[in-house]
């Protein structure tokens, strides 16, 4: 064995290497030795293996990049590390946090589950997968059960219908539900930036039967008890609120109060957002105004895309002419490209905010303020008290229990 002695970065590096003639099977090795302050620091090149293995401090069980011969075939790491790719074993990839279990990602084949896991990075922080298109290309989720195996094992969900780039479309307004049955790419359902959900097939409530409302109480309930106890009587409008129909008024009924979540569909739930957060106009067709879109890379490489006068607090955001260079910054009001209905050129456009909408303020749905607002059946199978004011209209269809009966409403 031969062995020179170089300097490196302050450290006396030392390379040996086999003197022997290189055979069809060699049995020696290579080694490079590094001395830290007399502490040995050691890179193995094994003939036989042909692997390249890190030993730290001249120990066994390091980190290595392995080839073939060893244990974990792929870029391993110890397991206190929690770090490890290989495809020798039964875990493909595993990262992981050194002092918390649960985080990080986990890749498995068979022994320790098939599929994905994505666990919490640890308190305070949310569990977020980003999947972002390329410039000009939506993104999308891909399922196939079987192994793909037939054309109706395949789903997809995002912005780019297609599998594997197959009929893959380019950047979309909407977020669709796309199946490849038939040897083609098909998209099943659709869901607006409005809100508007759009399916090719039927829509079907498993157990619900009855098309209801949200009305205003005319006065508020005074408990939740007093809640409970209107389920089942019939109400009449009183101006454009609700109140209990009360004898001789059959004519006017409007429809029976209803529970939470017994209706097939209840129209104005309101479920998500304040119902004035945006301006609309007399018709309750949301305004829109035009916005500049400000793109820069962070000082990590990260690409960042905001409105330029709603950009998340705590993002840094270049400011002199060196930065926004730097950062390649820019602004525009356009759309750089056609996208879904939109062509080049034409304005950037958003929902308008109420200028009386206040961010601060919690805001609690109606489903969860019944002594204000009520759910009124208003058509199809409903059950109702028989101590209710009932139209004549109406038809009964049998008793439930004492006291209670199954109207169909029409």
């Amino acid at each position: 064995m031969a062995q020179t002695k170089v300097k490196a970065g302050g450290f006396d590096v030392d390379v040996i290497t086999g003197t022997t003639a290189l055979a069809a099977t060699p049995a020696d090795t290579d080694e490079i030795l590094v001395s830290d302050n007399g502490t040995l620091k050691r890179i193995d090149y094994s003939y036989v293996k042909t692997d390249l293995t890190a030993v730290a401090d001249g120990s066994a069980g390091s980190p290595s990049i392995a080839n073939s011969g060893d244990t974990h075939t792929g870029i391993y790491f110890p397991a206190e590390d929690f770090v490890g790719i290989t495809n020798a074993g039964a875990l493909t990839a595993q990262f992981k946090d050194a002092t918390t279990t649960p985080a990080g990602l986990e890749l498995s084949q068979s022994g320790g589950g098939d599929g994905i896991f994505l666990k919490g990075p640890g308190a305070g922080e949310a569990a977020v997968v980003q999947i972002v298109g390329f410039e000009a290309y939506g993104a999308a989720l891909e399922f196939m059960q079987d192994q793909g195996d037939d054309n109706a094992d395949k789903w997809s969900i995002g912005n780019a219908a297609g599998f594997f780039g197959i009929d893959a479309q380019g950047v979309q307004d909407n977020f669709y539900f796309t199946d490849r049955d038939g040897g083609s790419t098909d998209n099943e359902a659709k869901l607006e930036h409005s809100g508007a959900w759009s399916t090719e097939g039927a829509q079907n409530a498993s157990t619900t039967v009855d098309y209801a409302e949200f009305f205003e109480w005319k006065t508020a309930l005074a408990s939740d008890d007093k809640v409970t106890e209107t389920y089942g009587m019939a109400v009449v409008l009183d101006g454009d609120k609700v109140r209990l129909a009360e004898a001789g008024e059959e004519a006017k009924v409007l429809g029976v109060i209803r529970p939470n979540g017994t209706s097939a569909m209840v129209g104005g739930s309101h479920t998500f957002k304040w119902k004035d957060k945006y301006e609309t106009d007399v018709w309750g067709v949301v305004q829109k105004e035009n916005y500049i879109q400000a793109t820069w890379f962070d000082a990590e490489g990260y690409k960042q895309s905001h409105p330029k006068d709603r950009i998340p607090s705590g993002i840094p955001v270049p400011t002199t002419d060196e930065e926004k260079t730097a950062r390649k910054y820019s602004e525009r009001n356009t759309y750089a490209r056609d996208k879904g209905a939109h062509k080049k050129g034409d304005l950037l456009m958003r929902k308008k905010l109420n200028s009386s909408y206040d961010a601060s303020k919690t805001y609690v749905d109606r489903e969860n303020r019944r002594k204000e607002w009520a759910i009124v059946g208003l058509l199809g199978q409903v059950p109702i008290r028989n101590t209710a004011v009932i139209p004549t209209t109406w038809t009964k269809m049998k008793n439930i229990e004492t006291g209670l009966d199954l109207y169909y409403i029409k």
